[in-house]
């Protein structure tokens, strides 16, 4: 039996290294997005002021990185607990009450993010099939900022599950879950 609990707990550590892997990759992908569009808003303004040439679709190309830089970089925000939290409340709870308010927090986040990852899944392949773009001179599809709203909320979604799963190992150990991952308090 414990050997099966063993191969469980590396699966899951497997898993989760994985994880972790893909949402470094993410926000990898998020720092050459905005390394871009300083890049093009650079070559713009220069263009536009100095030349008066300014770069056509540069402002529809950085709405587009945008909307990927917003949504690649949710997993590691979460990964690193780097969204925005309410520190007087967290304080007053204790580590027991943050776990469960963190618990209840991931699975109501898991149950509105999952129909969000479904219904953009969805329209980036609509968006896909139809050949659907904005823009007359240059074309910009919109299947890439829509699937890389579905592979940000998917990969959230995951790193929530993640955090679920290491916060309920963390309130059933008999340690409490002293070293089994960070939190803030």
């Amino acid at each position: 039996m414990a050997r099966n609990g063993n191969s469980l707990a590396t699966i899951l550590r497997r898993a989760d290294d994985l994880l972790q892997w893909l949402e470094k990759a993410g926000a990898a992908v998020c720092g050459v997005a905005i390394f871009i569009m300083v890049g093009l808003t650079t070559v713009d303004v220069v263009l536009r002021y100095f030349f008066n040439a300014p770069l056509i679709g540069a402002y529809e190309v950085m709405e587009f990185l945008l909307v990927g830089v917003t949504f690649l970089s949710f997993a590691y925000v979460q990964r690193v607990k780097g969204h925005v939290g309410m520190d007087i409340l967290l304080q007053k709870l204790g580590r027991k009450g943050n776990l469960i308010l963190e618990v209840v927090g991931c699975l109501l986040a898991l149950g509105c993010l999952w129909a969000a990852v479904w219904q953009t899944a969805s329209e980036a392949w609509d968006a896909f099939v139809t050949g659907d773009y904005i823009g007359e001179i240059i074309r910009l599809y919109y299947w890439p900022p829509k699937t890389a709203i579905a592979l940000g909320l998917g990969l959230f979604c995951l790193t929530l599950i993640s955090t679920l799963v290491q916060d309920i190992a963390a309130l059933t150990s008999p340690e409490n879950g002293q070293n089994v991952h960070d939190h803030k308090m």
